[in-house]
């Protein structure tokens, strides 16, 4: 039978390969009369075996799953293409959370079925690269002004207490998808700490290590990339008994940390989704060592609570 371009056999059928052998003698040996059919004959087996050889013997080392040289140079030259493409993205997306939900955003074509708290929030929960707890919680306080909103970032990590963190966002600059340092004005740590400054600091004044953070919290990566659509699945969350329509998306960019001697790649997958604030159900980070393809970390996170859920009625 024919995959996706490979022809393979099935292995309860390999033993009607003699039956299938016998069954061309009469013409191989009607073929041995003249030579011209000779010819044909070794110009066709020539090929045949050149074909099945091909997998074996390309570069790359062996790969049985290998399309066979004519399916490959076929698509090449674009007169096939079997591929499956996933939709592509309402939007440009260079960010984990689409977008900045309002204070009574409750979209009409949606049903709500939770509404627990007047500003818009969303809570994570995932295990980091040694299996420890870590929670997340975005919300959208009702402290807006013109053009700038405000979004609180609570971070519970391994082994340390909770610190909050709020960021005045510049709501046009996000609305384009502006890199963080572009729409992230002031940045204020832990305002129910009393030893908290109380005026901000931009984005120039963070240090090193707080921009990175920053920015991986926004975008997944160390830097900014554009993220590629992939294809829609359904996820099942806490916040739902029914699983979730989701749309993926992936982006990947290689970064070399200051003081270090190598490059590492970094994959940022998504899962997108209307029905909760902030438009991100689950968000995933991988790092890897680009020449071995070894996994050096891992971190993802799924929402597990948030302020409202709406789901697109069932029809009958």
């Amino acid at each position: 039978y024919n995959y996706g371009g490979n022809t393979s056999a099935l292995r309860w059928m390999l033993w009607l390969a003699p039956l299938q052998v016998l069954s061309l003698l009469p013409a191989l040996a009607r073929c041995a009369e003249r030579r011209w059919r000779q010819v044909l004959v070794t110009f066709l087996l020539a090929g045949s075996v050149f074909s099945a050889a091909w997998p074996v013997l390309a570069v790359g080392g062996p790969n049985p799953w290998k399309p066979s040289w004519l399916f490959t140079a076929m698509e090449t030259a674009g007169w096939i293409d079997y591929r499956d493409t996933p939709p592509p993205l309402e939007e440009p997306l260079s960010r984990r959370f689409r977008e900045l939900p309002g204070r009574s955003q409750f979209p009409p074509q949606f049903d709500a079925v939770r509404r627990r708290a007047p500003g818009p929030w969303i809570s994570f929960a995932g295990v980091d690269s040694n299996g420890r707890l870590r929670t997340l919680r975005l919300t959208r306080p009702d402290h807006d002004t013109d053009g700038e909103a405000l979004l609180s970032v609570r971070l519970q990590e391994p082994g340390q207490l909770a610190k909050t963190r709020e960021y005045q966002i510049d709501v046009a600059a996000w609305q384009v998808g502006a890199p963080p340092d572009e729409f992230v004005l002031q940045v204020k740590d832990d305002p129910t700490d009393g030893e908290a400054e109380e005026s901000g600091r931009k984005w120039d004044d963070l240090s090193d290590d707080e921009r990175f953070r920053s920015t991986m919290l926004f975008t997944g990566l160390p830097k900014p990339a554009r993220y590629r659509p992939l294809f829609n699945r359904r996820l099942r969350t806490n916040l739902h008994p029914a699983r979730l329509d989701c749309r993926r998306a992936m982006a990947q960019v290689l970064h070399q940390a200051p003081g270090s001697n190598r490059k590492l790649l970094y994959r940022s997958e998504l899962w997108l989704s209307d029905a909760v604030p902030f438009g991100c159900v689950q968000f995933e980070t991988t790092i890897y060592d680009p020449a071995t393809g070894e996994v050096l970390g891992r971190e993802r996170m799924t929402a597990y609570d948030a302020s409202a859920l709406w789901f697109e009625p069932q029809s009958e």
